[in-house]
């Protein structure tokens, strides 16, 4: 999936890059791509998926050699070097210039993937089982603890693993009634993650608007092109 994302949107980025970075060399937007795409993600947003598959290879050799604690033990770590160098703390140390120049920013695996995917593993090891109106507390919850500390630079950082750690927690509900959408929901979800943003920077770029107008629209986009693969894709199986 990253590498389809990555190869479908290369275009994209590459203006990206180059509206950017318009200093840079031919060489240097080469290497500056390469160094995204195994790093942070050719387009920013994809460096989740690129966090999964990384985390995902620490994680199976930590449980593997049975190394749990030091495992989430060293999330922990790196997450917070992560809110350090969010919040500015740690701008022009060894450490934040090792960020910026070799993984580009705190979104990567180690400062944010690893400490995220060891909530799941957590939740998935321990499992806890609501009612439906302790979940939907914790769901409302989540939303506006980070609606808060995204505007609490450096705590902004920390928004998303405590709107993740309760939304594992709500989920161990079953949500039977949900269960026959789920796979239409999860494609929906998969076609607007890796389609919308690079239908943003396009609108960004050639509308020069910025509203909610245009991210409606990307959403859009983003389905249309994933039922036009599919059909493609149905039409080439047949």
């Amino acid at each position: 999936m990253y590498l389809f994302g990555s190869v479908l949107t290369l275009p994209v980025a590459w203006m990206n890059v180059g509206i950017a970075h318009s200093d840079y060399s031919l060489a240097f937007k080469v290497i500056y791509i390469v160094r995204c795409f195994i790093f942070s993600g050719t387009l920013g947003i994809y460096w989740y998926l690129l966090a999964l598959v990384y985390s995902c290879i620490v994680i199976f050799y930590a449980l593997k050699w049975n190394k749990r604690f030091l495992l989430y033990l060293i999330s922990f770590i790196f997450f917070v070097v992560g809110v350090l160098y969010d919040g500015g703390l740690i701008k022009g140390t060894f450490v934040g210039k090792f960020i910026h120049v070799v993984v580009g920013s705190e979104n990567n695996f180690l400062n944010v993937g690893l400490f995220y995917m060891c909530i799941g593993l957590f939740f998935q090891e321990k499992g806890f089982v609501m009612n439906r109106y302790v979940t939907v507390f914790l769901l409302i919850l989540s939303i506006v603890l980070s609606t808060i500390l995204n505007e609490m630079s450096p705590y902004r950082f920390m928004k998303a693993p405590i709107a993740v750690f309760l939304f594992m927690l709500s989920i161990q509900y079953g949500f039977s009634m949900f269960k026959r959408s789920s796979v239409t929901l999860r494609k929906w979800s998969t076609a607007i993650y890796l389609g919308h943003f690079p239908f943003v920077l396009l609108f960004d770029y050639y509308l020069k608007r910025g509203t909610w107008i245009d991210f409606s629209l990307a959403i859009l986009f983003s389905l249309v092109l994933f039922y036009v693969l599919s059909y493609i894709y149905v039409l080439r199986v047949s």
